[in-house]
């Protein structure tokens, strides 16, 4: 539903009491304006009473304009204040966290030195365990070349006394063919050959002993020499675990160092940000306050509106022509015809009374800005027409003259902009003004009002940043003693 942008305050007149409209009949006589030195009085007072209106209508609707900024101002930094208390809270979180994440990397980067530390030791210990395999691998290899040399002795002297063996034998058959003579000496040949045998025995036992020890000193070597790789392997492996823990001591240091300077930065936004809100929070005091003060002086605005429309509608009563009297005649004079039309209507059964006070507002699907039917628009459509379309031909100033029930809902405006609806709201907001309904403060006064006329003035928003200065005069509308709603006139002011 349409609201009307601009400020307007409202007039009404005292139904108590006759009215003096010009030539316009109240109470079956005609008001006539009175003549001479207060004649020209009451005109000038009248036309100064209209400017008056005009100019406070101006200013009413700059304070409003003005108000209404300064609260969207004051909503604006309350909606500010509420952030900038977040990113401070949000901050608050990031300098604990940072402080833990200090914390946690000084105790990595100890703990790191520490394993470090540890590693190296290993190392040194691993190193000494790596030369002790060398060591043992040239130990076993010498070994192996001892038993080696130990065989060869062996089977020499295996040789020496396979040798000694045949000489001692001969010597003992030459001893027996010596007969008595070299019975002396073949006992020596005798015990000599029992040695050698005893020897060539030995050496057998010797080489059976040393040929599977040389077997396992061979195999000890060739394990030796394989755990001697694997243990230098493993060397270079810790070597590089040594490097990389230097790598990671390093980088938790560099992360450390950039941690301490997150924690700095946080601090100085926290002081940032702590100012701001204090600067924030007098910003919004200040703007609650204008918006307080603000609010009061559009109260008395209004009431300046409200008492040089009074001046207005007491000129009006006079008799005396104003700027506004041809209109307040022609609104009047509207109001009337429309309630006999009604009437007339309804004696004739053309429409019912329900269907005419019909308030069951239905939506036209897809409108935008949205559309409604009633039961007695269509009846509208055909008799309004030629009652308000001729009123933009009174004066140059009329807008539009149209009906309003007591609700705001207008079923039939002017034909210039009672266009079908297109794809553009903003487009439709303009030229598709029928069937809608502006309950905005204007247009219920103007709907609701049951006083013989009533007088707005307000700003109308163009757009853009442009007003125009509008006056509202309307009459009530009423069929059967029932009240319908208002015959509306718009027009610029002058």
């Amino acid at each position: 539903m349409a609201a009307q942008s601009a400020a307007a305050t409202t007039q009404t007149v005292d139904s108590a009491r006759p009215h003096r409209l010009g030539r316009v009949r109240r109470h079956g006589r005609d008001a006539s304006p009175p003549s001479g030195a207060l004649g020209q009085s009451l005109i000038e007072f009248a036309q100064l009473s209209s400017q008056l209106g005009i100019e406070v209508a101006d200013i009413s609707g700059n304070i409003d304009a003005l108000s209404a900024s300064v609260g969207e101002q004051a909503k604006l930094s309350g909606r500010l204040k509420t952030v900038a208390e977040g990113i401070a809270a949000g901050n608050h979180q990031i300098e604990a966290a940072v402080e833990h994440a200090h914390s946690a990397t000084k105790v990595a980067r100890d703990e790191a030195t520490g394993s470090r530390e540890v590693v190296q030791l290993s190392l040194s210990q691993l190193s000494a365990f790596v030369d002790w395999v060398g060591d043992t691998g040239d130990q076993l290899a010498s070994v192996a070349e001892a038993l080696s040399a130990i065989t060869q002795v062996t089977s020499q002297i295996g040789r020496i006394a396979q040798q000694t063996h045949i000489l001692a034998l001969n010597a003992s058959i030459e001893a027996a063919r010596s007969g008595s003579a070299g019975s002396g000496f073949q006992v020596i040949a005798d015990s000599v050959r029992e040695l050698a045998d005893e020897t060539i025995n030995a050496a057998k036992d010797i080489e059976t002993t040393i040929g599977p020890l040389t077997a396992r000193v061979g195999q000890l070597t060739g394990q030796g020499e394989r755990a001697r790789e694997q243990a230098q392997a493993v060397r270079e492996s810790t070597q590089s675990i040594s490097s990389m823990i230097e790598t990671v001591t390093g980088a938790l240091s560099s992360a450390d160092e950039q941690v301490a300077e997150i924690t700095g930065a946080a601090a100085a936004i926290r002081a940032d940000v702590d100012a701001f809100l204090g600067s924030l929070s007098d910003l919004a005091g200040g703007l609650d306050h204008s918006s307080h003060e603000l609010n009061a002086a559009r109260e008395r605005s209004a009431n300046m509106l409200q008492l040089s429309e009074k001046l207005v509608a007491t000129s009006a009563r006079t008799g005396v022509r104003t700027p506004d009297t041809l209109l307040i005649e022609a609104a009047v004079s509207s109001a009337a015809q429309v309630s006999a039309l009604f009437t007339d209507a309804i004696d004739r059964g053309e429409i019912t009374m329900r269907d005419l006070f019909d308030e069951k507002y239905e939506k036209i699907q897809g409108s935008d800005p949205q559309q409604y039917l009633t039961r007695f628009a269509e009846f509208t459509d055909r008799v309004l027409p030629a009652i308000q379309e001729p009123l933009r031909t009174i004066d140059p100033r009329v807008t539009f003259g149209i009906c309003t029930d007591r609700n705001g809902y207008i079923p039939t405006h002017m034909a210039r902009v009672s266009k079908p609806q297109g794809p553009d709201p903003v487009w439709n907001a303009a030229n598709c003004r029928n069937r809608r309904i502006f309950n905005d403060r204007t247009g219920l006064t103007c709907a609701r009002n049951t006083d013989p006329f009533v007088v707005q003035t307000y700003r109308r928003d163009m757009g853009g940043g442009s007003y125009v200065m509008m006056k509202d005069v309307s009459a009530p509308i009423w069929v059967r003693g029932r009240h319908w709603g208002g015959f509306r006139i718009g027009y610029t002011a002058t």
